[in-house]
């Protein structure tokens, strides 16, 4: 069975120094883009707390509220890996870890969990990658 289900997307963009970068981090979900971009998943309640944090760990650190360019859906329940071999290409690391890379033909982030999949994908091709998984994957959908 597969549940493909819209997250509220809560990202925030952080970037700094890569060192300033490790120690922001800490325990939120994050995902690593580059050595000096971070996107931190639930995070933007905290937004001016990072900020403040940045700007000790690094003064010319930026903090920016993203939520608006991603749209974040989970792939959830026991046939969520059979779906995602559907969709792309990459290799699914052991959880907990994030890959990057094209699903649905649109580039993505990918968070994998133990009981999860979070697709991040560029807002404006949320609804491809939903009517893709639907589509590729219909015989794992169960209603």
């Amino acid at each position: 069975m597969l549940e493909l289900t819209a997250v509220p997307p809560d990202v925030v963009g952080c970037y700094a120094k890569p060192a300033a970068l490790d120690e922001l981090a800490g325990d939120a979900p994050a995902i690593r883009v580059a050595p000096d971009e971070l996107l931190l998943l639930r995070a933007r309640e905290n937004l001016g707390a990072l900020e403040r944090e940045l700007a000790r760990l690094d003064s010319y650190g930026i903090a920016v509220d993203l939520s608006s360019a991603f749209a974040v859906w989970a792939l959830r329940g026991d046939d969520r890996a059979e779906a995602f071999c559907r969709l792309s290409q990459i290799p699914l690391p052991a959880p907990p870890a994030t890959v990057q890379g094209l699903v649905a033909q649109v580039p993505a982030k990918v968070v994998v969990g133990p009981d999860e999949l979070l697709l991040l994908v560029p807002s404006v091709v949320s609804h491809h990658l939903h009517t893709r998984v639907l589509t590729a994957c219909a015989d794992l959908v169960h209603a």
